[in-house]
């Protein structure tokens, strides 16, 4: 059983409102039992998530001229990959990476449209030379790319 009653006592990071804010979230998520640890753990990686986030953020506000502290609601949407702008997948395949590293997992049933569409299409016909059995010339890189005047 965790002690959530919000003492701080063995908690190195954070403050005694930050862990009372996690036990409260542990709580409300109906966690009713948990390692001393978890607090901890819980409240590092949301401190390398927003760090990483706020970095990124301050990123896209330099790239847009502004002084990197000068961060809008903008930034922060694309530095979490919620933005309408051209660097999220049209097709809705991969969600953005978050700033701590981790990749979200594909959505399963885009790729499997993506993979029927592509596999959908016809395979080039073997030549019937000796040899190695490559495609037709205008479908090998060995076919000549020059002509001969």
């Amino acid at each position: 059983m965790a002690d959530d009653s919000g003492s701080g006592r063995g908690r190195g990071l954070g403050s005694d409102m930050s862990s009372r804010a996690v036990c409260g979230l542990l709580k409300e998520m109906g966690v009713e039992t948990y390692a001393p640890g978890v607090v901890d753990q819980v409240l590092e990686f949301v401190n390398l998530y927003v760090k990483g986030l706020v970095e990124t953020a301050q990123d896209y506000a330099t790239h847009a001229g502004r002084k990197a502290e000068d961060i809008t609601q903008g930034d922060i949407a694309l530095a979490t990959g919620k933005s309408k702008g051209p660097q999220v997948d049209p097709l809705g395949i991969f969600e953005p990476v978050i700033p701590t590293g981790f990749p979200a997992k594909p959505n399963q049933h885009l790729l499997k449209l993506v993979a029927e569409r592509i596999n959908a299409k016809e395979l080039p016909k073997l030549s019937k030379r000796v040899g190695l059995a490559l495609p037709g010339d205008e479908s090998c890189l060995t076919a000549q790319n020059f002509e001969i005047p």
